[in-house]
């Protein structure tokens, strides 16, 4: 996926009201959920996630394939 539209298609999700949890699946199948708007981040061309379990992963956005809207649980 091609950054500029990255960033567009992540402000769109983290921006709804209320917030609901959303997917990216990387290009490897691996899911990466994102449970909170600050979950999140960019350093220049790089998206930063935050999880309590696994820590700091870091991506470009050619490593996402999809991004999913996740059911509400």
């Amino acid at each position: 996926m091609k950054h500029k539209h990255f960033i567009a298609v992540i402000n769109s999700f983290n921006g709804r009201k209320p917030f609901r949890p959303f997917g990216l699946e990387m290009v490897s199948g691996v899911l990466i959920t994102i449970t909170h708007p600050e979950t999140i981040f960019f350093r220049g061309e790089i998206a930063v996630v935050f999880d309590s379990k696994q820590g700091y992963q870091a991506f470009d956005s050619d490593s996402i394939c999809r991004i999913l809207d996740l059911p509400v649980s």
